[in-house]
């Protein structure tokens, strides 16, 4: 089953503070920011780079979407001012989900350790969905 994770960022959902209250969403950003990433899925021609947002799951793995990396020669993760290179470890076209490995970790960056199964996931239920658009962190 599949941890709560959507276009390359991820959902935190339901999310509570220890004490059964609903956290805000600055918080919520505070506790997920440090398992953000942008990677860089770098094509034969510099015009070919394609920006996305993963999320650290492990870490030395990252999930986000396949379609910018599975045609990459080559994947560049950056959080911060550190880079890293990774490899295609696992695809699932279907969802469009692919997790990726790094070479080494980055030494400010946590795995996300609050999700929801997708399953869990109810109607109407508060979300929250963290990412890097166009390359922009934070």
């Amino acid at each position: 089953m599949y941890r709560a994770i959507l276009v390359g960022a991820f959902i935190l959902a339901g999310a509570h503070a220890g004490n059964g209250l609903a956290l805000e969403a600055n918080e919520v950003f505070k506790r997920a920011d440090p398992s953000v990433v942008v990677i860089v899925a770098e094509g034969a021609k510099r015009a070919d780079d394609r920006l996305v947002s993963g999320v650290l799951i492990e870490p030395l793995d990252i999930v986000t979407n396949c379609r910018p990396i599975t045609s990459a020669a080559k994947i560049v993760v950056k959080q911060g001012s550190v880079q890293r290179t990774a490899k295609l470890r696992y695809q699932d076209a279907a969802r469009d989900l692919c997790q990726i490995r790094l070479d080494d970790t980055f030494p400010s960056g946590k795995p996300v350790t609050a999700y929801v199964l997708s399953k869990d996931l109810e109607v109407g239920q508060s979300v929250f969905a963290i990412g890097s658009p166009r390359g922009l962190e934070h």
